[in-house]
């Protein structure tokens, strides 16, 4: 995966952080981040029902089951790692809409052929009998494998299968394919609507590339309080993008109230992951602190710890014996005892 970047701020020469001489520009956000799925401020995160893969299939943008050539519109570019999309007081607590979902795992379904060089034997049949992470297993082989076995529209129909079946990782693989045109045209409302599917879940990357969306104002408006609330709980996980970005929004004032005590914490804590122009925002928003203010802010960020990731959000963990159990050997009877 490509290293994560922020697309937030890289076009602010300094951050003025207590006046309001700076710009936030939607561009400069760091990060190859997609403006996917950015929302009116309205209407900040896809409603519920549209956040949870409906049992048939009918959010499917792709055929169910064929792998018959796609139309001429969808492009066969060679796919690059998943990744992150950008970077760009005490929290408060997230509305219902932002809740992480803990509905299991469906059977994936509609599978389709899957090549005989693909995989390993093991694999394909585990995905045609519906196992969701061999499904991701198999997409991702054909996504990132060897550039001359590389299949892109294969990929994006795997994952999407995956996707549907509500496996995280691949939704964030899906929705990161719709944004950057991988295997088919590029289409930021089905993104936007996979990386909110995969946030809502839990997974961390979604969350930060679905803020970015929300801030580059895909939709024709930035909205910062949805992108705060995304980067704050990306943040929270350890995304430290996510961390930098959030820490520039609460100084400026976008999305939230001006909190330079927070921003301080949160360009603290990036700075403490190897960020060094984080490190120097923290010590000019430092400057404009209190005395008091400053010393509570450092203890805050020497005391913070990320939040426990729940591991099925955000990696595909294979069967413990693999794919391709070997065979028990028989065990012989063993021998009558002489009399």
């Amino acid at each position: 995966m490509e290293k994560r970047k922020r697309p937030l701020l890289l076009g602010l020469a300094a951050l003025v952080l207590a006046l309001g001489t700076a710009h936030l520009v939607t561009n400069a956000l760091k990060g190859p981040r997609t403006a996917a799925t950015g929302e009116a401020v309205q209407s900040p995160i896809t409603p519920r029902e549209d956040a949870t893969p409906p049992a048939k299939d009918q959010s499917s943008a792709l055929p169910p089951a064929s792998t018959a050539a796609q139309p001429a519109a969808l492009a066969a570019a060679t796919p690059p790692a998943a990744e992150v999309t950008g970077s760009t007081t005490q929290p408060a607590a997230p509305e219902a809409k932002a809740q992480v979902s803990a509905e299991p795992v469906q059977a994936a379904t509609n599978v389709g052929d899957l090549p005989p060089t693909l995989g390993t034997a093991g694999m394909r049949k585990a995905a045609l009998d519906g196992d969701a992470r061999a499904v991701y297993e198999l997409a991702s082989r054909a996504a990132d494998g060897p550039a001359a076995s590389r299949d892109p529209k294969l990929a994006l129909r795997l994952f999407e299968r995956a996707a549907v079946a509500g496996l995280a990782p691949a939704q964030f693989r899906l929705g990161n394919m719709f944004e950057k045109g991988i295997g088919t045209a590029r289409d930021l409302s089905l993104a936007r609507v996979w990386y909110t599917r995969a946030a809502e879940r839990g997974n961390a990357k979604a969350m930060h590339n679905l803020a970015v969306l929300h801030a580059e104002g895909v939709s024709g408006k930035p909205d910062y309080a949805t992108a705060t609330e995304w980067f704050r709980r990306a943040a929270e996980f350890g995304v430290r993008d996510s961390q930098y970005n959030l820490a520039v929004l609460l100084g400026r004032g976008l999305g939230a109230p001006t909190d330079l005590a927070q921003s301080y914490l949160w360009f603290a804590v990036a700075a403490g992951q190897g960020d060094e122009d984080a490190g120097r925002k923290r010590d000019e928003v430092g400057q404009r602190l209190s005395p008091s203010d400053l010393a509570a802010a450092k203890a805050e960020a020497a005391a913070w710890r990320p939040r426990t990731a729940a591991s099925g959000a955000n990696d595909v963990t294979p069967p413990a014996k693999g794919w391709d159990e070997a065979p028990t050997a028989a065990v012989k009877p063993a021998k009558p005892a002489r009399s």
